[in-house]
């Protein structure tokens, strides 16, 4: 008996069928993030853990985009050569502050060759901003505002490498940590398991967008930096470091520290900033044949990149170094080491020298000067000082200048391949000293400890960085 024909089958709605292709790929965007950040934080982990003993991060690794992939790879100085940091004030005058941010991150002057420059308003409005959300997530103004100035030189429109706005704020690094306004992280507990903590950040929204803006860019600075202080002694457990100071560290690197010259350059910054919030002249540490010197730069301890009397090779030659250089950035100001009267200001070019007011040197092209714009201080006693490779200075031949004044400040005029960076000397009858030996208790080692003098000469010169 033939078998009845079965009815042929309707055809699937073509709504249900979309339906369902709907429902998978909805299901497919839940998990397939949530697979990829648990595979993401297994792998991210390899090879970076100091105790294994220890449970994993939760997390993906947070590795932040190097500022300057070479200069961090030498630090300045071990973490035990630097003292105790010294403490921010009670209380903070608001205009005070920002005359010492604006001078921070570089005043607008005519005097000087300048790279990047602020206004008394722009300093304002950024004092209000650092000092509002600095109290509102319990961190110190000063080290923001210092971050600010090293990361962006205090420009609030820059975006590059990945890192966005004053801060230099790393996005991707963070974003994923960042849902609904609250930044989650973790932290070692008692019992050593990570336990997830929380953030408010509801106020600005988290993007590239709104990055550029300073309110919310300071605003978030603030909270990644509170986060890193938070998360600090549990990553130095955890997560293998180089020795550092300060958290400041996390802030530029993540979870991981590879150098600690970042965190150096910020904490001296600060120290800058607070002695221009302070704007007071300390008492000199050093002498030199009797005459009474403090520090040509602020910030101190400060670090030496090529010693007294150190081989040069220039345009094929060698030859020795006359003074020091110390490190440091460009329009940074130089002080006076001592009272003094100005014997020369002007610029050093083939052929000698010339006498040159405040206004005209920076007209001078950089390529014609050998030396670059400098000045001569003579202090009684036979000692005088000299300053090289300034962007300006501010004083006139014959100008009569207290220790501690403002005579120019740090630039390259004539220097062809160096960096940014102040070459100082000290003579005594016209005989080079080295600056080293006499201005120890404001360098950093190697400085000078161990050199023995012979006749106004060291006889060894100190170590490049």
């Amino acid at each position: 008996m033939q078998s009845p024909i079965a009815p042929p089958r309707s055809p699937r709605p073509r709504q249900l069928r979309w339906s369902r292709s709907l429902v998978v790929v909805a299901l497919a965007l839940v998990f397939a993030p949530l697979a990829s950040t648990q595979a993401l934080a297994k792998s991210s982990w390899q090879g970076v853990l100091s105790d294994h003993k220890l449970p994993q991060p939760p997390w993906p690794r947070r590795s932040s985009v190097r500022p300057n992939p070479a200069m961090a790879m030498f630090p300045m100085a071990a973490p035990n050569a630097y003292g105790p940091e010294p403490s921010a004030p009670s209380a903070i005058d608001r205009e005070r502050f920002a005359n010492a941010l604006e001078q921070l991150c570089g005043t607008k002057t005519k005097l000087r060759r300048a790279h990047s420059a602020i206004s008394h308003e722009t300093a304002i409005q950024l004092t209000t901003h650092v000092l509002r959300w600095s109290k509102h997530f319990k961190v110190d103004p000063f080290v923001v505002s210092a971050l600010v100035f090293r990361r962006s030189r205090c420009r609030a429109r820059v975006h590059r490498r990945g890192l966005v706005g004053l801060g230099r704020i790393d996005v991707a690094s963070h974003e994923l940590h960042i849902r609904s306004g609250f930044y989650t992280y973790f932290v070692l507990d008692g019992d050593n398991t990570w336990q997830p903590r929380t953030l408010d950040v509801r106020l600005f929204r988290f993007s590239r967008r709104s990055l550029l803006r300073p309110s919310a860019n300071i605003y978030f600075t603030a909270a990644l930096l509170a986060v890193s202080g938070l998360q600090a002694p549990s990553l130095e457990r955890a997560v293998k470091q180089v020795p550092h100071r300060h958290y400041v560290s996390h802030f530029v690197w993540g979870d991981r520290v590879r150098s600690s010259r970042n965190e150096e350059l910020i904490l001296q910054a600060r120290r800058r900033m607070l002695r221009l919030y302070r704007a007071d002249t300390p008492r000199p540490r050093a002498r030199c044949r009797g005459i009474a010197l403090q520090s040509p730069l602020d910030g101190y301890p400060r670090k030496i990149s090529s010693g007294h009397r150190a081989w040069r090779v220039v345009a094929g030659r060698r030859r020795r170094h006359n003074g020091v250089d110390f490190v440091s950035t460009y329009g940074e100001p130089v002080r006076a080491a001592a009272d003094g009267t100005v014997v020369f200001a002007g610029a050093h070019v083939r052929g000698g020298g010339w006498l040159l007011p405040p206004e005209r040197a920076r007209k001078v092209r950089s390529r014609s000067m050998i030396s670059g714009l400098f000045v001569t201080l003579r202090h009684g006693r036979g000692v005088r000082t000299r300053y090289f490779h300034l962007s300006g200075y501010t004083v006139r031949t014959g100008q009569y200048v207290k220790a501690g004044q403002i005579i120019g400040w740090v630039g390259r005029t004539g220097i062809k391949q160096s960096a940014p960076h102040l070459h100082f000397e000290i003579h005594h009858w016209g005989r080079r000293l080295n600056p080293a030996y006499y201005l120890r208790p404001y360098l950093l080692p190697p400085h000078g400890k161990g050199l023995r003098r012979r006749r106004g000469y060291a006889t060894r010169h100190l170590s490049v960085l």
